[in-house]
């Protein structure tokens, strides 16, 4: 997953805009955002650093006063905020169908709002510098081109034909990395 930002999720990445929020590499969001991530009951986690700004103000207020707010809280001696949000009526079924990483299998009109969020922008020959690995843009996972299928195969040695059948380019998210923790879980603090 490319998008000019390899340490955010994907749950960043896909997930965000149904809250209006699409993340680009310099922008405010991708500057205070942590991450985000979900839970076992398809809540969403926002992880904002803490920090007294009125661009982050305003991210924080628009997704307080969004109809999928739930909660906020503090974390890590106040130096973080943390937003709990529910997935959209609307979109719940694509959230299932994220997490199991079928993006190819999003609906039309959440595949819309990621063209909108994202553009309808394809990576074509791009690879990472330092991998090789084909670089997949949001575009790219929701609409496969042969040519990205190919592209996959190569680069994984396998053929064309178990990547196609598969019918994915991209990985599904990595559970144990996108499942929200508190610091308690993840430095192994009991309470």
């Amino acid at each position: 997953m490319d998008e000019n930002n390899l340490k955010k999720s994907k749950t960043s990445r896909f997930i965000l805009p149904m809250y209006g929020q699409p993340l680009f590499k310099n922008s405010p969001l991708d500057y205070y955002l942590i991450n985000s991530y979900f839970d076992k009951d398809n809540h969403v986690y926002v992880v904002f650093d803490n920090i007294n700004d009125d661009k982050l103000t305003l991210i924080i207020y628009n997704l307080t006063c969004d109809n999928n707010y739930i909660d906020s809280s503090y974390a890590d001696d106040n130096m973080e905020v943390i937003l709990k949000l529910k997935i959209p009526k609307e979109f719940e079924a694509d959230f299932t169908n994220f997490k199991d990483g079928k993006f190819t299998k999003f609906s039309t009109k959440f595949k819309k709002l990621l063209e909108e969020s994202y553009g309808r922008v394809s990576s074509r020959k791009e690879k990472d510098k330092l991998s090789g690995k084909p670089i997949i843009k949001v575009f790219d996972a929701i609409n496969p081109t042969a040519e990205k299928y190919k592209d996959i195969a190569n680069y994984y040695g396998v053929e064309l034909d178990a990547i196609m059948e598969h019918g994915e380019i991209l990985e599904p998210p990595d559970k144990e990395k996108e499942l929200f923790k508190t610091i308690e879980e993840l430095y192994g603090i009991k309470q």
